[in-house]
């Protein structure tokens, strides 16, 4: 499912709830095995609410949005660990967000060390401030099976 930003709906406050069904995924690795019901791939129709981060570099313009499958998903989560620089990977919450940017399909990864409040984190991207290493993004190519552009929030 692909969706146009400029037919996405606007941005809404965070506590607007939505009941959604999302599958969560974690898989295993062979050194750090992801906590399981610590991820979620937002709805396409949410993506341009992760495009607005408060402290941290914004993901990449994107032209569409798209809600990448559950096998791209269990092979992103095989190589999160070996980025390294995550503290904490093992326990973090991981929101997937598809995007297309020039005509590419990548999974931007929004994630955070912190225990999400309320349920809209299922379908909704959490925007935080601040936390330096506690929270983090990252784009993920899963063509070539790379990341790229991990950035991390500032410390105010």
């Amino acid at each position: 499912m692909s969706v146009r930003p400029d037919t996405l709906p606007t941005p809404r406050p965070s506590g607007v709830l939505r009941v959604a069904a999302t599958a969560a995924f974690a898989v295993g690795c062979a050194h750090t095995a992801l906590e399981p019901g610590h991820a979620t791939v937002i709805p396409a129709q949410n993506a341009r609410l992760v495009a607005k981060q408060c402290s941290r570099p914004d993901p990449p313009a994107f032209d569409e949005a798209w809600e990448p499958s559950p096998a791209q998903i269990e092979e992103l989560e095989k190589k999160l660990p070996s980025l390294g620089r995550i503290p904490d990977i093992a326990s973090s919450w991981r929101q997937y967000v598809g995007i297309v940017v020039g005509g590419k399909k990548l999974i931007y990864v929004n994630g955070f060390s912190t225990q999400p409040p309320l349920e809209h984190w299922k379908t909704e991207p959490v925007i935080m401030c601040d936390g330096g290493q506690a929270a983090w993004g990252v784009l993920y190519d899963p063509v070539k099976r790379t990341f790229s552009e991990l950035a991390f929030n500032g410390m105010r």
